[in-house]
C-alpha cells in the first residue's frame, strides 16, 4: 500500500514470484517506477519489509486470506484448463528436486497446503520474512529506460531490414511473399473430421 496505493505511486505494481531450482529463487519486482526514483525504491521496499518483520507495520490478514483463496482458485483453474501440463510439471519438478518420496504428495496437494496457511497468524508470516528475506543476500537489478538507446535500436533495425531487402532483391522478395501466402493458405485449411476420429 505504501508504494502503489498512494496519491503519487512509486510503482504501478509489486510482483512476487518463485523460481524452483536446487535453491529456490524469490523475486520481487517493482513495475513502472519513475526514472527519478529508481535509486530509492529498493531502500523503500527493504524498510517496509523490515517494519513488517519487526511488527512495526501491521499485516492485513484479511488480504492474506484473500490472496491464499485466489491461489487455491488458480491451482484448480490450471488443473482444469491444462491438466496434462500441470501434472507433468509436478512430475518434472519432483524428478529434479525431490529429497524424499513424500515430496511428490505435497506437490500434488497444493490446495491443501494453501488452505492450511489460512490458520496461520501474523507471527508466522513475520517469521518467514525474517528467515528468508530480511538480512539475506540478494541481487538488485535496475532497468533504466534509455530514449537514445531506443532510437538507436530502431535505427539499426531499419537499416538491417533495408540491407536484407536489397540483398534479396525485388524478385526474391516477390518469391518469398508468394511462399508466405501459400503457407498461410495451407495453414487455414480445416483438418478433416477423419483426423480426429482416427485417434479414438
Amino acid at each position: 500500500g505504501e508504494l502503489v496505493e498512494i496519491d503519487e505511486p512509486v510503482a504501478s505494481s509489486l510482483e512476487f514470484s518463485l523460481t524452483e531450482n536446487v535453491e529456490t529463487c524469490m523475486m520481487l519486482s517493482a513495475e513502472n517506477v519513475p526514472t527519478e526514483q529508481l535509486g530509492e525504491v529498493h531502500g523503500l521496499i527493504v524498510r517496509i519489509l523490515e517494519g513488517i518483520a519487526a511488527g512495526r507495520e501491521e499485516i492485513d490478514m484479511s488480504r492474506v486470506a484473500a490472496l491464499i483463496s485466489r491461489g487455491c482458485l488458480d491451482v484448480l483453474d490450471k488443473l482444469e484448463d491444462s491438466p496434462h501440463g500441470t501434472i507433468a510439471d509436478n512430475f518434472i519438478g519432483d524428478y529434479l528436486y525431490a529429497q524424499k518420496p513424500a515430496d511428490f504428495s505435497q506437490r500434488m496437494e497444493h490446495v491443501t497446503t494453501l488452505k492450511s496457511l489460512l490458520a496461520e497468524s501474523s507471527v508466522f508470516w513475520q517469521g518467514l520474512l525474517k528467515q528468508f528475506v530480511i538480512g539475506t543476500p540478494h541481487v538488485l537489478v535496475i532497468g533504466e529506460p534509455s530514449a537514445s538507446l531506443g532510437a538507436q535500436l530502431a535505427d539499426e533495425e531499419t537499416k538491417r531490414v533495408a540491407a536484407q531487402s536489397a540483398a534479396i532483391g525485388q524478385t526474391g522478395l516477390e518469391a518469398l511473399e508468394s511462399s508466405l501466402e501459400t503457407a498461410k493458405a495451407k495453414n487455414d485449411v480445416e483438418a478433416p473430421d477423419t483426423m480426429l476420429s482416427s485417434l479414438s
